[in-house]
């Protein structure tokens, strides 16, 4: 098979049978600028990978195919980092068309009201890998999220529907409830826990966790409420912002950063 038939003048992949061009492949695997595909045709025979098409879309030149226009039924499995302003539309678009996928998203996207949504129902979730905080880009350079040039990307996670065993895992726990510990909410009928290790065994009620928490949820140890803006609030006063406030004397004192509101699914007996 010609070279000209596997990469287009930018190097990039068009369309590949892994099996019939395998040693072409391994010859001009250079060529291939996306990583994904690298590492995919490095390990198509571990993943039994049969064909890889690649599509992308250059809003400058208006060339390429837009995510939306793509003809999804033709695959198993999509990888890619989509455009970040776009995510949310970008997830409708799979979930519509029934995909299952493995994406790169901004951390901040956990906390949008659609993508929550397919969280909490338990349809997507997060990935492995700790947080992604740069790319590389094509000409080899780094960009870390603090690049002292001012170039900062976003941090960033891994989204799916996917399993993963972090989702089986139960988590122990070691803490026990305490008043003096774990203060409650102004304006919601709950506890503050300001670390995921940090969750009470015990506390029947609903807690307030980080985001994080994410991370470790095991969808048969715990039931996700909802975020704290989202929640209803036993009151409201001037400045709450509808979010959480931790009480002090009576009083709100401080509203921490955005809360996943939590409960133990103990198990009836």
């Amino acid at each position: 098979m010609p070279s000209s038939d596997l990469f287009d003048s930018g190097g990039t992949v068009k369309k590949i049978d892994i099996k019939a061009s395998k040693r072409k492949i391994e010859k001009e695997l250079s060529l291939i600028k996306c990583n994904f595909v690298k590492f995919l045709v490095a390990h198509a025979d571990d993943y039994k990978i049969k064909s890889i098409s690649v599509s992308g879309f250059n809003p400058a030149t208006g060339k390429g195919v837009k995510f939306q226009d793509v003809d999804y039924s033709k695959y198993d499995l999509i990888i890619t980092n989509p455009p970040f302003s776009q995510f949310i539309e970008f997830i409708n678009v799979l979930f519509h068309n029934k995909k299952r996928f493995l994406v790169i998203g901004p951390l901040t996207a956990i906390t949008y009201k659609e993508i929550f949504s397919h969280i909490q129902k338990d349809e997507m979730w997060l990935g492995y890998a700790k947080q992604l905080s740069g790319f590389r880009l094509a000409d080899g350079q780094l960009v870390l999220s603090k690049n002292p040039e001012g170039s900062v990307p976003r941090a960033c996670k891994w989204y799916t529907n996917l399993d993963v065993s972090y989702r089986h895992d139960k988590m122990i726990l070691t803490e026990k409830f305490c008043e003096k510990d774990y203060p409650r909410y102004f304006n919601y009928n709950g506890i503050e826990v300001d670390k995921t290790v940090r969750i009470p065994y015990d506390f029947k009620g609903h807690m307030g966790v980080p985001v994080t928490f994410l991370t470790k949820y095991n969808p048969e140890q715990f039931e996700i409420i909802g975020k704290g803006v989202q929640v209803e609030k036993t009151k409201r006063f001037p400045g709450d912002k509808a979010t959480l406030w931790v009480e002090k004397n009576g009083k709100p004192h401080k509203a921490p950063f955005e809360r996943i509101i939590i409960k133990h699914r103990h198990k009836k007996t």
